[in-house]
Order: structure tokens, then sequence, then C-alpha cells
């Protein structure tokens, strides 16, 4: 303890400037003794301490009490009992939380606190003193925080950074002469800021608070652009390298790209442009200048759930481009029929020739095995590789038929689609004087031809010739009827039952119903099978041969008995018919009642009389397509075809 050694200190304690690389306060002080000395004549009480040996320890403490920093001297008096020492040059104890300079003046009050503890060593240290230290700026010092306001009326120079911070402002009422670069991490200036020079931006340029940058002059970007808001261009704009917008950008005029232009978004286009489809000045989007057109890929794999085109309108899709895989066809009906049917046709051709059911003498066989079955098997595998080089795309629409554009054979007539149209030369009119046949306005084709010369489309209209096309139709109509003109040249049809169609209603046939109407006497608009009816033509057609066939060999029987009991008869005929022989009437019943099979009910005859044959080509022809990889089993009538011989040999018969 040091209680009671010394009486008081005499110190002297300034701020100095340290012109060295030290900064620190000066202190000095005198230590008097408590203890009286007697010199003669006089008793001195409290004398000072030469060469006394003590450890000082000088801590700074904030206005909270918190310390700033706290170092330690060991030192003695000199003989005069005065020390003299530097706070800042000490030993900086493990309790300072920094060094000396990392002492923060911001102007707030902080106290020196004086501890003193004698002996070489430091001991028990007792508090001395405790004062106020006040802020006085120094041009060494770390930190300086002017907390009023700071007026320098000489030059100020400054060798090292110079941060205005908490988004404080700085008034410049003159120049600012920046010989290095500048950078601005949040620069506010409120009034104009004028560049003569070329001015690089290293870092970020923000415009905010919606405020204009007009550019007179050209804008060069080298590197990426990201404009996060708007952006508003009302000149020219050339890009030269890469674009990255990542919100609305508006352009009010044109926007010149002369080099790639990567859009990794979503690109929309509300161009607000009307006019006439023959103006393509009247088109949002158009591809011009190349060779090439429009080049669209989609993610993964070619298949129908992929759509590279897809056409809307207010009322949702309409129609769309897709895809088509390989595996779609494969397992399609038609590609694995013929398949199917080529494998068929091949195993029979082997099959017949190895059992040496085929002979020379059987002509009409032979010529089936050596020719006919050939090129059937080629058109097969000539229909099946056309499949395969054509698998691509599919066009899918909400319409229904194919047309094309007709001229007009009256130029000012009006139509409307499921109107009947008489044609003759390529010309329609609903009134057409010896119509080579009629046909139907379409309503919604899903591909439309002959496309009219520019500004002439007035004088055509479009005519289905394919698909299914609605079609105006007065009276009952049941499905399968055929629909024919109503013979007025209205435009309308009536249906004809296939049973009651005559000669003369062939030519003015338009379709088969696939639709029925209960009118009576009232229209109705009855969808309609057009260019796809020949099948039930035909039924009709042989149906009426062969009552023609019956006819013809009763009358050819008639003939045949009235010669025999009448040896005459014949006479009465003209003098062309004299030399014709009842020999020669009788090879012509003879012939009249033959009904010659058809090649390939000769080869179904063949099969059935040697079942072992029939089974090794189905067979045969199962190991086949298995080897391919042919799913027959995938449809019924390709699976029967070759499971079932009595279906193959049907189908044989009827061809």
């Amino acid at each position: 303890m040091i209680k009671k050694i010394f009486l008081s200190i005499i110190f002297s304690l300034s701020l100095v400037q340290l012109w060295s690389q030290s900064q620190g306060i000066n202190y000095q002080a005198v230590l008097i003794s408590e203890n009286a000395k007697e010199i003669p004549g006089v008793d001195i009480e409290g004398n000072y301490m030469p060469n006394q040996a003590l450890t000082m320890r000088f801590s700074i403490v904030d206005e909270n009490g918190v310390l700033n920093y706290q170092e330690e001297h060991q030192t003695q008096t000199d003989e005069y009992g005065m020390i003299n020492l530097v706070i800042g040059e000490g030993e900086v104890t493990a309790e300072s939380p920094g060094n000396f300079d990392d002492i923060d003046w911001n102007g707030a009050s902080k106290d020196l606190l004086v501890e003193i503890s004698l002996g070489e060593l430091s001991g028990s240290f007792e508090v001395f003193s405790e004062d106020k230290l006040w802020f006085v700026p120094y041009a060494y010092h770390r930190n300086i925080t002017a907390t009023g306001t700071m007026v320098i009326d000489g030059s100020t120079v400054l060798n090292d950074t110079l941060t205005v911070a908490n988004r404080s402002p700085v008034f410049l009422t003159g120049s600012l002469g920046v010989e290095g670069q500048a950078t601005f991490n949040g620069l506010v200036i409120f009034q104009d800021i004028l560049v003569e020079d070329s001015t690089n931006l290293n870092g970020v340029l923000n415009v905010n608070n919606g405020s204009p940058a007009n550019l007179s002059g050209t804008l060069n970007v080298a590197g990426e652009t990201s404009l996060n808001n708007n952006l508003s261009v009302s000149g020219n704009s050339l890009l030269d390298g890469s674009l990255t917008v990542n919100q609305t950008t508006n352009l009010q005029n044109t926007l010149t790209v002369d080099a790639s232009s990567n859009l990794n978004g979503q690109v929309t286009i509300d161009a607000n442009v009307n006019g006439s489809q023959s103006s393509k000045s009247s088109y949002p989007l158009r591809v011009q200048g190349s060779d090439q057109g429009i080049a669209i890929t989609v993610d993964g794999g070619r298949n129908t759930g992929k759509n590279f085109i897809t056409f809307w309108d207010a009322n949702g899709a309409q129609g769309r481009i897709e895809g088509q895989t390989s595996s779609e066809l494969h397992n399609s009906f038609d590609y694995i029929w013929d398949q199917t049917y080529e494998s068929l046709m091949t195993a029979t051709q082997i099959a017949l020739v190895a059992a040496d059911l085929v002979g020379v003498d059987d002509f009409d066989v032979a010529v089936v095995e050596g020719v006919q079955m050939v090129a059937e098997i080629a058109h097969f595998a000539k229909r099946n590789i056309q499949r395969e080089n054509s698998v691509g795309i599919a066009f899918e629409s909400g319409g229904a038929d194919y047309a094309e554009w007709l001229e007009k054979f009256y130029p000012d007539e009006l139509f409307s689609y499921g109107d009947i149209v008489g044609v003759k030369g390529g010309k329609i009119a609903k009134n057409m004087p010896d119509a080579d046949n009629y046909m139907i306005v379409s309503k919604n084709p899903v591909v439309l031809g002959n496309m009219p010369p520019k500004g002439k489309e007035q004088f055509y209209e479009k005519v289905a010739f394919m698909g299914q096309v609605p079609v105006k139709v007065r009276g009952i109509v049941n499905i399968g009827d055929f629909i024919l003109t109503s013979g007025l040249n209205d435009g309308f049809g009536k249906a004809v039952n296939p049973e009651n169609i005559s000669v003369d209603d062939y030519s003015k046939i338009v379709g088969v119903a696939w639709s029925a109407s209960g009118g009576n006497g009232s229209y109705s608009m009855i969808n309609v099978a057009v260019g796809i009816n020949a099948g039930a033509i035909t039924a009709t057609i042989k149906k009426q041969q062969k009552e023609l066939q019956r006819l013809k060999q009763q009358l050819n029987n008639v003939d045949a008995f009235l010669a025999e009991k009448f040896p005459d008869y014949r006479k009465s005929f003209s003098e062309e018919n004299d030399d014709e022989t009842k020999e020669q009437t009788d090879a012509k019943v003879q012939v009249s009642n033959t009904n010659p099979k058809s090649k390939k009910a000769v080869i179904a005859e063949l099969l059935r009389n040697n079942p072992e044959v029939l089974n090794s080509i189905l067979s045969k022809t199962r190991e086949d397509l298995d080897k391919k990889g042919i799913n027959y089993q995938l449809f019924e009538q390709t699976n029967n075809l070759i499971t079932k011989p009595d279906y193959f040999l049907k189908i044989l018969e009827t061809e």
C-alpha cells in the first residue's frame, strides 16, 4: 500500500501534436512525500521524492465509463522528484480494448484515470487522480469527429480517403477537380452536373425517383446492361453487345440491333397493330432479310405434348403445330396394319412357292404369285418408308376440312358457309348452268389453298374439297343419307336415302350426312363428309350392277328359251343379228353365267384346302413382326389378321 507514503502530486497534463510517428498525450508530475524532513532551523513537510521507482497506469474511459484504452509505465523520478511521460507510448495492458491510435475522438466527454504503484515492479495500484479530457483535433490523429461546423479558410490537402457517411450532403460551390479516379457509392446532386470529357462508370449507375436520363449522343454498352425498370427510347438505339432486360422496357421508336440478341425470358409483343391481312405493315412480328425464316427449338424430344406454335384468339386455343415422334408413328393403326400386311403377303408368297401350290398351269394364281403379290409387298414397304421420312410435326386445328379459293362465276354474288354451289370450269355459282359437279362453301378450313391475287379476294370464295363441313339442308336427314343439291339453285340441299338414289342423282351428290335432323321442311345445318364418300357411292353402284347382272341373266335365259322353242324367233331381229347363231347366243349365256373368282380368292381357296400351309404363313408372319418390334396386338384388326385364319381368308376373298 502507498497510503500516507506521498502527500500529493503536482502534475501538468497537456495534449500536444507529436511530429514523429508516435501519437500521445504529454504527462508531467512531481512526487511529494508526506514524511517531514528536518533541515537546520526549519521542519519541511511534504518533501519531493528523488530517484523513486514507481509504476504509472493510465486509463481513458468514455462518458459511460467504458474503457477505451489502458497502458502502464515503469519509471522513476529524477533528482528533483519529477516524471515526464507520454500517454500512448506505454505498455498496453491486457484489459485495453485496443491501441492508443484506435481511440475514437468523437467529441464526447472522456476521463483520464491515473493510478500509481511504488516500487520497481507493478503491484497494488492506488487511484491517484481522475480528470476530464476535452476534445482537441489533431492533424495526425486517427479519427476526428466534428459535431459542429468546420470552416477551413485555406487549402485542404487530403492524402487519404474522404468519407462522408450517414448520407450527409456535401455542397461544393466551386469547381471539383479530380485528377484520379472518383468512386461515388451514393452521390446526390441537386444541381446540374456538367462533364466536359469522358466519364467512366465502373460501378452501378442508378437514376432514381422516376427521373429521366436524356442522352443526346450515342450510348455504347460494351458489356451486359441490366434494366430493372422501364427503359424509354425516343430515338434510335444501337446495341453492339448483350442487352439484359429484367423488367418492362418501353421503346417509343425504332430499336436497331446490329448483333445477335439473346432473350432469356418470355417475350410479349403488344404492338396494337391493325390493318389488312395482305399488308405486311399489319403484322406485329416480321422476319425478313435472310434466306431462312424462323427456327423454333423445344426442350426434350419431339412428341404431341410439345407445341411448336399454338394459335389463340379471344375464345382460347384454336389450333397448333405440334411434334410427332417415331414412337407415335410406330404405334399408329395405319403403320401397324401396313407392316402386318406386308409381312403376311411376303410369308404367303414364300409358302405358296415352297409348298408347290402355284404352278404355271394355274394362270390366275401364277399372276398373283409372280407379279401382283410382289407389287403389293413393294407398295406397303414404300408406304412405310414414306411414313418414316415424313414423321416430324402435325398440324392440329378446330377446322375440319381442306378447302381452296374458287373464283365466282358472278363477281357480285354473295355466299355464306354451308351454301351448295355448282362448279364449272373452276368457277362457282348457286345457279350454275350445266354444272360439272356440286360443292360446299367452307366455314373454317384447316388448310386453305389457291390463294387469290392480292386485292382480288372479294371475287373468290372458300370451297371445301375434303373433310367435314356444315351444309344447309331442308327436310328430314338421317345419318348415312346422300346430300344432294335441292335443284332450286338456292344453295340448299336435300337428303336422299342410298336405297332410293337414281342414276341422275349421282352428279348432284355433295357428300354423306354424318349428323341427322328431324326437320319437317325447315332447314338444318348438317355435318357432311365431302371428298371421302366414294365407299358409300361404290356400294350403291355395286348393288345396282348386281341387280343389272341379275336382270341381264334373266334376259339371256328368256332369249335362249325362245330360240329353242321357236326356231324362227331370231329372224325377227335386224340384219346385223341374222348371222348370230344359236351356238353364239348360248356361248354368251354361258359367259354371262360365269362369275370368275378374283386372283386372291383363288389363293384363299388354296389356303383353305391346305390348313397346314395357312398356319405356317400366319406363324411366319408373327415371327417376322416380333423381330421387327411391331406390336400387332395393339389393335384388334391387326391381331385377328395373323391369329385367326378365317379372318385372313375373308380379307383375301373380299379384295
